[in-house]
Order: structure tokens, then sequence, then C-alpha cells
């Protein structure tokens, strides 16, 4: 009997020892199972203030320039490219020489290339001086064609790429460039390729946005999300 009493206390201790782990386990998975609920929460909601505000102009789709609150507000516009191949082909060495070749900005006349907006950087992301002459112009200010030029240094027979970024942003101000530019080089040529459609958050909305009222943003989100926003 002696003996029983003794298995019977061990597989208690035993068994006592097992509910603990179990229940230790479980509240574990619980606290994680909340904390991966509210993450999960968390996440849907940071993505759905994302998609409003990130993934379109918004509606309507100029809302910046009604001065009322918009159904949606989108911060995102068209940015075009335009990728111009510079090479050099007499073998010799040309150092800051003048090039000159034309761009056709917009030749359907969509309204995309506002003059000041125009800008243009070397393939190390600097800023290179220009000048545009011989315009032509959809209508107002919007770009349609015209020739560009600038300065580059080229090694024989090198190759150089550049990049000819522009937009439809009215409050983009005119790069203020102090050009003198002598006799334009003839030994390179000039290549183009097609324009590329590129997304970027727009000047114009952001400004518009500073015009708004906590409220007023408040109402384009989904219901029920509260947020802090701070432009500077």
């Amino acid at each position: 009997m002696a003996v029983s009493h003794i298995d019977f206390a061990i597989a208690t201790g035993l068994f006592l020892v097992f509910i603990g782990i179990l229940f230790g386990y479980v509240v574990s998975y619980l606290v994680n199972y909340r904390n991966m609920a509210e993450t999960s929460e968390l996440r849907g909601v940071a993505s759905d203030l994302f998609n409003t505000f990130f993934t379109g102009k918004g509606v309507p789709s100029n809302w910046e320039e009604q001065g009322l609150t918009p159904v949606k507000i989108g911060l995102m516009d068209k940015l075009y490219l335009i990728v111009i191949n510079v090479t050099e082909k007499d073998g010799s060495y040309r150092d800051n020489v003048v090039i000159n070749g034309t761009i056709d900005y917009d030749s359907s006349c969509s309204r995309n290339v506002l003059n000041n907006t125009v800008r243009l950087y070397n393939s190390s992301n600097f800023q290179i001086p220009f000048k545009l002459y011989n315009q032509t112009f959809c209508d107002g200010s919007y770009l349609k064609r015209a020739d560009i030029v600038f300065n580059v240094s080229l090694e024989p027979y090198q190759s150089e790429f550049f990049f000819l970024y522009f937009s439809s942003q009215k409050s983009i101000e005119a790069p203020n460039y102090s050009l003198d530019f002598p006799l334009v080089e003839i030994n390179y040529s000039f290549q183009t390729f097609p324009v590329q459609e590129l997304q970027m958050i727009a000047v114009d909305k952001l400004k518009a946005l500073r015009n708004l009222s906590y409220e007023e943003v408040l109402q384009t989100v989904p219901k029920g999300y509260e947020f802090g926003v701070e432009i500077s």
C-alpha cells in the first residue's frame, strides 16, 4: 500500500508539471496570437492609408487645383524620362565641348511637359546645366519639341548617358543657369530613347495637402482611422 501511495504522489507530481508546462504554452500562444492579430491589424491600417495617399492622383485627379476637400487624397503624379546617349565618333578627347540635339517631349500634345520642369542629369546623378531653344509648344507653356545644348567631356569613342526628366507640375520653378555656349561640337552622335513614364510624389499635391485641416484629411480615409500628419 505504501508503494501505491508513493507511485500516486509521483504520478500526481508529473501530472501537475505537465499541466503547468501545457498552461505556459497556452498562455504564450494566446499572447503571441494577440500580438500577431494586433500587428496584422496595424499592417492592414498602414496598407489602407498608404493606398489612399500613394497609389494615384486622388479623386478628382486635379483636386489640388480645386480649393475644395477631395473625395480621395492622392499624392502621386506622372514623371517622364528620356534617356540620351552621346558618343564621341572620331577617336579624339573632347574636353567640355558643347553638343546639341533635338528632343520630342510630347509629340501627341498630351500636356505632359511644362517648360519649367525640364531637368538634365548625368550617369552620376549630377544635375547638368543646359539651354533649350527652337521650342515649339502644344499650348501655353506645355512643351512639344525643342533643341537642347549642354557641355560634355568624352574620351575617344566613349559613350555617355544622360537622363532628361520633366513633368506637368505647375509649381516647379525654371532653373537659373548662366551659360555662354561657344561653337557646337560636330564629331559625336546624339541618340534619344522613347519616353518612359514613372511615378512621383507631386509637389503641387503636397503643397495643397498643407492647406487642408486634419478633419478634412480624416474625411478622405477609411472610417475609424486616426493618425498624425506632419509636413515640414
